[in-house]
């Protein structure tokens, strides 16, 4: 990085990832994360915007949000573990259910 930015803060993540003209970052990036049988050749940038549609609903804004070329929805999140431990730990993720992520960099 010779600008010393780091690719996961938010801000440049969403610029090195969610701009259209940086595609071939962000299907590289959704390659090499979940290798599927069928590797994503083209991607579509959709708003990152998910609206309430109840007043007690949360706004959620993703860092990036993403179409493929067979119409899957790819919700895409960059989280860093700050503290040593992250909340998806081990023990968190037997007990949620959730599948494991893959640490990159």
């Amino acid at each position: 990085m010779p600008l010393g930015i780091k690719p996961t803060v938010d801000f440049a993540f969403k610029k090195i990832f969610g701009s259209p003209g940086n595609l071939a970052a962000l299907i590289g990036l959704l390659n090499a994360i979940l290798q599927l049988r069928e590797p994503i050749e083209h991607v579509e940038i959709l708003n990152p915007f998910n609206y309430k549609e109840f007043a007690e609903d949360k706004q959620i804004v993703l860092d990036v949000r993403a179409r493929d070329q067979t119409g899957r929805w790819l919700n895409i999140e960059m989280q860093v573990n700050v503290f040593g431990k992250s909340r998806f730990s081990r023990p968190y993720r037997r007990r949620s259910g959730l599948p494991s992520g893959r640490r990159i960099g």
